[in-house]
């Protein structure tokens, strides 16, 4: 008793149809599963580089005081997440995002969150090595910025 070409074609396509439905019910679940290992590996990488920031934030507003290069530190650091204020005396050195903007529109190419601008501009004749208070400035429980006040010698 022989199959009809019509028949052993239905029977082949059959046979294909499960073979694949089979692949999809472990492929489909098996992606699911590597999907989500995927967004708690992102989610835990995400965390620890918030945390990271926050520790160092936490450090300097803990450490009540720190020297220049304390301060030229946590700049680079953190670049432009905070505004800065570096107080000498009279004197206020804003590293802001504002004070960026406006250098920017005088047609400065300059980065005020870079280590030669601090140096050239702010931490002048030798102040780097001097202590300064810190003073964080918060808003919605949040900080923003940062005060640096020298203490005079």
């Amino acid at each position: 008793m022989g199959w009809s070409s019509s028949a052993a074609g239905t029977i082949k396509m059959g046979i294909t149809t499960a073979v694949f439905a089979v692949l999809f019910t472990v492929i489909v679940p098996m992606a699911f599963t590597a999907e989500k290992w995927y967004m708690e590996a992102e989610n835990r990488k995400s965390q620890t580089g918030h945390m990271k920031t926050m520790a160092d934030s936490w450090m300097m507003e803990r450490k009540g005081t720190v020297t220049g290069n304390d301060i030229v530190e946590f700049i680079l650091k953190n670049d432009s997440r905070y505004d800065y204020y570096v107080i000498m005396g009279d004197a206020t050195y804003p590293i802001t995002g504002k004070k960026a903007e406006k250098l920017f529109s005088e047609g400065k190419d300059v980065c005020i969150w870079s280590g030669d601008y601090l140096m050239e501009h702010v931490f002048l004749n030798h102040t780097i090595y001097d202590s300064y208070r810190v003073v964080s400035v918060r808003s919605n429980d949040e900080t923003i910025a940062y005060k640096f006040y020298r203490e005079e010698p």
